[in-house]
């Protein structure tokens, strides 16, 4: 496809200025004037040229601000779609801070190299940074790199000794300054800060990709902090002293800018030059951003190879360096490698010519495999050419001028669905596209696929049609990143087709594993990530158990990293599933690792989001997966005992929260070993100053109080188990059950109670072990203070409502009972009916009322019906407690309370009394008519009531 005349420009620019910076930057290295000390010298002067191109850098800044701003006056919202300026321009400057420091000591470095090599040398040998980058890219970004570009950094690498072989047999022994050691020195110099730019390149990928900040700016404000802080320390350079060959200047310091100031006065060619290093830098940066938006990153890359050969050949021109043979072989080698590592040229040709032989194969098979009628219509012999709706003018052509191209291919859709058009033809039509030298062509022209594809309806394709487009799809996989994308959602497409072949699953994936690193795209392509695997995890479920652990290890490569709250989300919500349904193998600690760095979450929601996610949702799903088996929740354990001891209190309650999980699915066995430790970060919450004021504080309790009953709840499995844990809780709180007048008494009965909740065996225990102290305290010889009092009977209602919870009043001491019994009936007996103990000893009896013998049962009547029948006089909670332990009574001993309560209560006399005493006690009344065997002699009783007129 032929440039149009502004992308020939920009193109022209890039190598040019490109080319201008680097033999700018040695013609000052070969000019010679007088310095500071009168002196005659070369202009050596490496960190005053890095400031120069520091500012020229800075100038993009400037030139951003200055496009923004004329944008911005035109009122349109211009500003947000231009090229050079949209993007996200809300951020910290200082997140370039790293990457300007690395982008200076590089550029230093480089700059005292090209002093010492040659031009071309400093210049092809800058290509060395690919394989830098993509040793550092394995390492930190969890990239997987494929054999072509392992093949390319081979090629690089053979480049690289060919033209340090020829730097070293070119030995120039005419007294210039290109000795042999000064050209290896340099050489190395070079290549070490080709290093140094890798590790800023990974970091612009890890911390800065993700801003979305536009180029032009991020450019000008490394500018600007590489220019702040070189041009800072010029001042202690002037005071360090080195030796040979870096001590070129007037006072054999590390840099001497006095000296490169009186140079520059001295000699005007210098101030030329140092001022084209300065435009040169700041056009060529312009210029290639504005190749990469116009034309495409590769264009950008031969475009940077072919400003090499520029270099080279004026270098030759001008005599700066000799020609010599290697140098063209290491040139051809370095251009091959790139070309290849980057997907230039090389295996695009190798596509084309593979992409129409799979095309002819899919139109012309005779075994079924190359059946791609979509209808049956289409198999009739005197179907009507197809006809496209873009058949006046290539698809190429339309790709790039037609706005209109997604609606012309939703056209398509609706003709492949009705059998006017077939899927291979159409391929077939876009193959030009999907085949073009031009990466943003491909990428347009897979898009149309792809959409195609999304639209279609899911029976639309057959088994051999959706084999053929699997295997473009495989083969499409190592095309340049910008198609990338697409290639996803058109994979994604395909996993929902009916008719999805067997064992093109284990192919797509295993492509997706070694060709397109999942962390290396964007949100969106994420998300289409893994939704195909998880599509494909779930329809092909037993083709995928047989890939075996490979399989398991490229799901967890793909999630490693990801940070984006919607993916992790949907990989929270889904992956329980996955993990309990697919073996993990030796993997099973590095699965549960792949979420426990995410744990405990700490995500706040962004308020304008129109479909938030809250942090409790992510919380909630993540325990789900660190808890998805018992396998991964052995491994949750010390997690949460590590994340307990934090100071955070989310920390805290998601902690709680995934124990109770884990001690659902684990055996006492596997818990058992942890004991003494969980019991020691729950007993920190809860003795002796739980006393939180907050609601986080008040939550971070009651989940402790909970967790205390899943771990009695776990141990009663094993008797002996059980048995120590709760004889080890006890002796913990045993200062505080023993003393009711002290702070920690409520603390530590709920303790109790709360492992009493835990099972049957764990409520005898507790109640057998806390009612003989309770008793102890109530019954001692002198006064017991009434507020102690009330805190003690309240204990033994408590643990009687837990009695009656497991309903195991047969399991206790018969003794032990009898006590309970009479200490309570004596209290109803004695007490006031206002008292507060009388209210809780009412409740505790109606909690087990087969306790009281037959004898006491008579007294708790006599006290219901009087409290009752007086109950304008009494406290409301009084009330509720007689009535309460009234219904209990009535369920379990229905002929007593007929004879005795009912009949005190039908026989009063109402004529008399306050209309509100009425209300109550009919109120009352009227409940028995729901439970059996009182309704006839309540309803004969209101019906006298009613029509008899002596009532």
């Amino acid at each position: 496809m032929a440039w149009s005349q502004k992308q020939f420009i920009f193109a022209l620019t890039m190598v040019v200025t490109g080319s201008i910076n680097t033999l700018s930057t040695k013609w000052a290295d070969n000019i010679e004037s007088e310095g500071s000390d009168g002196q005659v010298r070369r202009f050596v002067h490496p960190f005053v040229q890095a400031c120069a191109m520091f500012l020229g850098e800075f100038l993009c800044l400037l030139a951003f601000k200055a496009v923004y701003y004329h944008l911005r006056r035109k009122n349109n919202g211009s500003e947000d779609r231009h090229d050079l300026v949209q993007g996200n321009r809300e951020f910290s400057p200082f997140i370039l801070f790293v990457p300007a420091m690395c982008d200076m000591l590089a550029t230093s470095i480089m700059y005292v190299g090209l002093n010492l090599t040659y031009p071309s040398s400093f210049q092809l040998l800058r290509g060395s940074v690919i394989i830098f980058v993509a040793i550092l890219s394995v390492a930190f970004l969890n990239r997987t790199l494929v054999k072509r570009e392992w093949f390319g950094i081979a090629f690089i690498m053979f480049g690289l000794v060919i033209v340090g072989m020829s730097d070293v047999l070119s030995n120039d022994n005419t007294g210039s300054q290109y000795t042999r050691n000064n050209v290896i020195t340099g050489d190395l110099l070079i290549i070490l800060a080709q290093i140094i730019t890798a590790v800023q390149m990974v970091y612009e990928e890890y911390y800065v990709t993700a801003l979305n900040i536009p180029a032009l700016q991020a450019v000008g404000w490394e500018g600007f902090f590489g220019f702040s802080v070189l041009g800072s320390l010029l001042l202690p350079m002037y005071f360090i002293h080195v030796m040979y060959p870096f001590n070129s200047n007037a006072h054999g310091v590390l840099e001497d800018l006095p000296d490169a100031l009186a140079q520059m006065v001295n000699n005007y060619q210098l101030i030329i030059a140092i001022s084209g290093m300065i435009v040169s830098i700041a056009f060529f940066n312009f210029a290639g951003i504005s190749v990469t938006k116009e034309i495409s990153a590769t264009t950008r890359m031969v475009l940077d190879s072919v400003r090499t050969l520029v270099v080279w050949i004026v270098s030759l021109l001008l005599v700066w360096q000799k020609f010599h043979y290697l140098q063209l072989i290491g040139f051809a080698g370095l251009l091959f490698g790139m070309c290849l590592y980057n997907d230039i040229l090389v295996l695009q040709t190798y596509r084309r010519v593979k992409m129409a032989l799979l095309l002819r194969i899919g139109r012309q098979s005779s075994d079924g495999m190359g059946e791609v009628i979509i209808n049956r219509q289409a198999d009739e012999p005197d179907r009507p050419e197809m006809k496209f709706p873009w058949s006046h003018t290539t698809i190429v052509d339309m790709i790039k001028t037609d706005h209109k191209v997604e609606e012309k291919c939703h056209q398509v859709t609706t003709d492949i669905v009705a059998g006017k058009l077939n899927v291979a033809e159409f391929v077939e039509e876009l193959g030009p596209a999907l085949t073009h030298t031009d990466a943003s062509i491909r990428a347009k022209g897979t898009t149309l696929l792809s959409n195609v594809l999304k639209d279609l309806p899911p029976d639309s394709l057959n088994e051999s049609q959706v084999e053929l487009l699997c295997t473009f799809y495989i083969d499409r996989s190592l095309d340049h990143n910008t198609v990338t994308p697409m290639v996803l959602a058109g994979i994604e497409a395909l996993t929902h087709m009916t008719n999805f072949p067997e064992g093109a699953a284990v192919r797509l994936l295993r492509a997706l594993f070694e060709r397109v690193p999942c962390q290396s795209q964007k949100k969106p392509e994420r998300t289409l990530y893994f939704q195909t695997i998880l599509n494909l995890t779930e329809r092909k479920t037993a083709e995928l158990k047989t890939w075996g652990v490979d399989f398991v290890y490229g799901v967890i490569g793909a999630m490693e990293g990801e940070r984006d709250p919607r993916n992790l989300l949907y990989l929270f919500e889904n992956m329980p599933s996955f993990i309990r349904t697919f073996p993990m193998y030796h993997l099973a600690e590095e699965m549960f690792e792949t979420f426990a760095c995410y744990f405990p979450i700490d995500f706040h929601p962004n308020p304008n989001d129109p479909v938030p996610i809250t942090r409790q949702l992510l919380a909630e799903h993540l325990a789900n997966c660190l808890c998805a088996t018992p396998e991964m929740a052995e491994f949750a354990v010390p997690l949460l005992l590590e994340k307990l001891d934090s100071s955070l209190i989310m920390a805290k309650l998601d902690s709680l929260s995934m124990l109770g999980k884990c001690l659902e699915l684990l055996e006492v066995a596997k818990i058992e070993e942890h004991h003494d430790e969980l019991w020691t970060a729950l007993k920190k919450e809860l003795l002796p100053t739980a006393t939180g004021t907050s609601a986080a504080e008040k939550e971070l309790i009651e989940a402790a109080f909970a967790a205390v009953q899943a771990l009695a709840k776990n141990a009663s499995t094993n008797e002996s188990s059980a048995k120590a844990l709760l004889d080890k809780i006890l002796l913990s709180v045993m200062g505080g059950l023993t003393d009711a007048s002290s702070k920690q008494f409520e603390m530590s009965l709920r303790v109790e109670l709360s492992c009493a909740k835990g099972s049957v065996y764990c409520a005898v225990y507790v109640i057998e072990k806390l009612i003989p102290m309770l008793l102890a305290q109530l019954n001692v010889d002198g006064h017991v203070e009434i507020r102690v009092a009330n805190v003690l009977i309240d204990g033994l209602q408590r643990l009687c409502a837990v009695c009656a919870y497991w309903y195991c009043i047969d399991k206790l001491d018969p003794a032990l009972v009898g006590q309970i019994n009479k200490k309570l009936v004596e209290i109803v007996l004695q007490e006031a009916d206002s008292s507060e103990q009388k209210r809780s000893a009412l409740k505790a009896l109606a909690a087990v009322p087969e306790m009281v013998t037959s004898e006491n049962r008579y007294v708790v009547y006599s006290t219901m019906v009087k409290i009752l029948l007086t109950a304008t006089k009494q406290p409301t909670q009084t009330i509720d407690a007689a009535q309460e332990c009234l219904f209990s009574f009535a369920t379990r001993y229905q002929q007593e309370v007929k004879t005795i309560v009912l009949e005190k209560l039908i026989t009063h006399d109402y004529a008399t009394a306050e209309p509100s005493l009425v209300q109550l006690v009919f109120k009352t009344l009227g409940k028995f008519i729901h439970y059996h065997g009182y309704m006839e002699k309540i309803v004969n009783f209101f019906l006298s009531k009613i029509f008899d007129p002596e009532n």
